[in-house]
């Protein structure tokens, strides 16, 4: 493997807006960083709360600002996709055969950008979603 891996030695240098992009980036994270980093737990945490609330299951237990929801029926995948995009929520969809077809869901991330309106929508949208589609639960 380390001999087909191509060398840096053709790129040329890092460009000057990437290297001045990643500086600009270490600068915010010293002096905001530990805030942003505070309210996107924060927005995860209410997530998780409802998530729970309902009765999903995730296998998210450490609180990361990726939430994972498991469908009980790998087919309704497509449908739900269609829900949550016409709820204006944003998903990786986690399909077979990427992963097995007792896991095929969809993942949220949340991240800095993500509005405490944005994490309301998610959470009406998600208890629609219990509503209309079966997800796995706690214990399944």
């Amino acid at each position: 493997m380390k001999i087909a891996a191509g060398p840096y030695l053709y790129s040329g240098p890092s460009p000057t807006a990437s290297l001045a992009t990643t500086l600009a980036g270490l600068q915010v994270n010293e002096h905001r960083g530990d805030a942003i980093r505070a309210d996107v737990y924060r927005k995860t945490a209410k997530v998780l709360d409802h998530v729970h609330g309902l009765g999903m299951a995730t296998p998210n237990t450490d609180g990361l600002p990726i939430v994972e929801i498991v469908l009980s029926d790998a087919s309704d995948l497509d449908a739900v996709a269609d829900f949550l995009w016409d709820s204006g929520i944003y998903v990786t969809l986690a399909a077979y055969p990427l992963v097995p077809r007792d896991r095929v869901g969809f993942r949220v991330q949340i991240t800095a950008l993500n509005s405490d309106d944005d994490i309301d929508r998610l959470n009406t949208a998600l208890t629609a979603l219990g509503e209309r589609f079966a997800v796995l639960r706690p214990g399944s």
